[in-house]
């Protein structure tokens, strides 16, 4: 079977007409959507959020009252960077909003609950891994390359976390996907508006945004098949800047406490180069530059044999089957996705220290993964010249093994759950061989759709909802979002007098149990936080035990660090299981009930 004779016109790919046979021929791509459907939206709403997701939720939920993502929405004050990203009206200013407004969205029509909160970034998931497939199609003319684009997307897990998460990674991947896609396009106004309006939902999904497009326009400079794009991209970047670059006034003070801006240029390269781990450990980088090199060797091979050839009718198949191991246009999207790629990393390099690349890993630029689905089923395709067997086996290694990333070629690497300080860059390792080479998260992923998967939060919430009243105040020190969300229980100690915001908060008239351990009943003190903001618990129980205010111990409850991550480097799967190494001797949450009256004007000023 050849499945280059699959190619359907070129002009159709780019202009699909509407009659019922040419959309029978997307049958694959409904059969990958019909999987990816499964693994999306599976038990989406029963697992608790997490930390990043409790702020996307808890601010949606001050949308829906104030119109604005608001820290303080009358009746509890969540934020968890000391107060720095909000403004003097506790407006939340350092992220853009666009992610906030989706969930709210979803609430306004399906309500406050963790299944809204995540069903609209499960369908941008969905939606990209279909934007994936017809960008491709438009590309390569084959529906297998574009629907080895969808499957192996698909049968990225990483990807998977990130769509099923309440949070901007999925509607920043498609969107990113959507610009490039039209960037090809770019010819015209009308393209050219809808290139800068996609520029600008970007930007308000992330600032990272600011990479991509600055990737493309050096491309309508320097590659000369985009030259001709030069134009209509300086017609767009007026409009994108004057929609964009205003938020940068609002935002100083929250960026500065989210980045790490480079300030010694020695560690530039070492940063970057834990990005580049961080890319080929989700993403199939070694065996792409692998197929490449294939490629390269058959293009030398066929010119080697087409000057040997001295007639012309030798000559011209020689010419034609070389050309056919790549188009331009897959050279120009293959170049496009690789100048993003590397701007990203530039960018993360500039902005981040190694540890927080180490623990972020892909999340600021999850469109690398749609990326290099796309360029793997394109070197895929072009690698095996059509013939479907040692297609099918590419895919399968790449779709099902981590031979192509970088993960099996370190085996001199300590299993680690921590960044080795004293190196320049640390790979992770998993413990067991087996994981180092196969995909076994897909498993145990699978697993999780089937089986509860509680952490520290959900149990916590689960005591409280048991045990506590509407009216009881609770202080912790890490979480406070989705115990908030979960439990909608006040909050006391939120905003302490070393935040920039107090004096702001103060001035509100917002209530005394906002500012201290006054009126509190419940005490969460999850020990391997410590005083991670400020909130150090065992001083207020040593505060409560010199005022001598009963305070007990009533449950310990196993810590789990975070309620869960999107991150699979750290992410617990279901029996407690982790692919990756974790983090030993982690000290237990304590709950404790203070037991003393409210007094009566605890909520007042």
């Amino acid at each position: 079977m050849d499945l280059s004779s699959t190619h359907t016109d070129p002009s159709a790919a780019h202009h699909p007409p509407h009659q019922p046979q040419q959309h029978r021929l997307h049958w694959p791509l409904l059969l990958v959507l019909g999987l990816a459907s499964i693994l999306l939206f599976t038990q989406l709403g029963r697992d608790h959020l997490w930390a990043d997701e409790g702020d996307t939720a808890v601010l949606a939920g001050s949308i829906l009252k104030y119109g604005v993502p608001t820290a303080w929405d009358g009746v509890n004050f969540t934020d968890s960077d000391f107060g720095a990203r909000l403004n003097d009206d506790l407006v939340m200013v350092s992220h853009p909003w666009l992610q906030y407004y989706v969930a709210a969205a979803s609430f306004s029509l399906l309500g406050e609950t963790a299944l809204a909160a995540r069903l609209p970034f499960a369908l941008l998931g969905l939606a990209t891994i279909a934007i994936v497939y017809f960008l491709i199609l438009r590309v390569t003319a084959n529906r297998w390359t574009a629907a080895s684009a969808a499957v192996l997307l698909t049968l990225s897990v990483q990807f998977l976390l990130y769509a099923r998460q309440s949070r901007y990674y999925s509607l920043n991947a498609a969107l990113t996907c959507l610009l490039v896609w039209q960037f090809t396009r770019l010819s015209s106004w009308k393209s050219t508006i809808l290139f800068a309006a996609l520029g600008v939902l970007l930007f308000h999904s992330h600032p990272i945004a600011l990479a991509p497009m600055l990737a493309l326009g050096v491309l309508t400079f320097l590659y000369p098949p985009f030259f001709d794009k030069r134009r209509w991209f300086l017609r767009a970047l007026p409009i994108v800047a004057v929609l964009t670059l205003p938020w940068f006034a609002f935002a100083t003070q929250g960026y500065a406490e989210n980045t790490g801006l480079l300030k010694n240029a020695g560690t530039f390269f070492p940063r970057l180069g834990q990005f580049a781990i961080e890319f080929a450990s989700v993403t199939p980088i070694v065996g792409v530059l692998v197929l490449i090199a294939v490629i390269w060797r058959q293009r030398s091979a066929l010119r080697t044999t087409a000057t040997r050839k001295s007639t012309p009718a030798s000559r011209r198949p020689a010419r034609q089957s070389t050309s056919s191991l790549s188009t331009p246009d897959e050279r120009g999207l293959i170049v496009a996705l690789a100048a993003i790629t590397v701007t990203y990393g530039v960018a993360i390099a500039l902005t981040q220290p190694r540890d927080t690349i180490w623990a972020i890993g892909m999340r600021y630029t999850p469109a690398v993964i749609p990326f290099m689905a796309m360029v793997s089923a394109i070197v895929i395709a072009r690698a095996s010249r059509g013939h479907w067997r040692p297609w099918v086996a590419l895919v399968l290694v790449f779709g099902f093994t981590k031979i192509a990333r970088v993960t099996p070629w370190t085996f001199w690497e300590e299993p680690r759950a921590q960044r080795d300080v004293a190196a320049a860059v640390t790979f992770h390792t998993p413990t067991r061989p087996i994981d180092r080479v196969l995909r076994t998260g897909q498993l145990a992923f699978l697993e999780s759709l089937v089986q509860p998967n509680p952490g520290t939060t959900a149990r916590i919430v689960e005591y409280l909802n048991t045990n506590a009243t509407r009216e009881d105040i609770v202080i912790t020190n890490y979480e406070w979002e989705p115990l908030y969300f979960h439990t909608r229980l006040r909050q006391g100690m939120t905003v302490l007098p070393s935040y920039s915001i107090y004096g702001a908060a103060k001035a509100m008239g917002l209530p005394n149990y906002v500012f201290g351990s006054e009126g509190a009943r419940w005490i969460i003190w999850r020990k391997a936080w410590s005083g991670y903001r400020g909130q150090r618990i065992d001083d207020v129980l040593a505060q409560f035990k010199t005022a001598q205010v009963p305070v007990s111990l009533v449950a310990r409850i196993p810590e789990t660090l975070w309620e869960n991550r999107e991150n699979i480097h750290f992410r617990r799967f279901a029996g407690n299981r982790y692919i990756y190494p974790w983090f030993g001797d982690v000290p237990e949450t304590l709950i404790y009930r203070v037991d003393q009256p409210v007094s009566p004007n605890v909520g007042g000023n």
